[in-house]
């Protein structure tokens, strides 16, 4: 790995690495959620499509741009994390994010008893 500011993870670039010190404790403090009060939209975007499959409901809410984001990400993880101890990895795809964020989302719909359902 070169020295390419492109390489480096953007949170290694900030100054202000104190700010967000943010410790987890067996006693933490229960939040207080507050209630939406904003009226949210009826996603007519989406009722006014021909046919909509699941498919494109997906590519909606992840655009090409967020997911080249996260393949690019994934992949420089696994590079930092597994070359530091000698192992070889496969880089991911957007293809292979796409199927993994479609399977999340499905689990999260329709719970089945077992991940092996799935």
């Amino acid at each position: 790995m070169g020295s390419n500011d492109d390489e480096m993870p953007l949170g290694s670039m900030t100054g202000d690495k104190d700010i967000y010190n943010i410790v987890w404790g067996k006693h933490d403090k229960p939040m207080q959620i507050q209630n939406f009060m904003t009226k949210s939209d009826d996603a007519q975007f989406i009722k006014d499509m021909f046919d909509p499959t699941p498919y494109d409901i997906l590519n909606l809410l992840f655009s090409e741009n967020i997911l080249s984001h996260i393949v690019f990400h994934t992949n420089l993880y696994a590079q930092q994390n597994f070359l530091k101890i000698g192992k070889t990895y496969k880089q991911t795809n957007i293809h292979e994010i796409k199927t993994f964020l479609g399977i999340n989302l499905l689990m999260d719909i329709r719970s089945l008893p077992s991940y092996r359902d799935y």
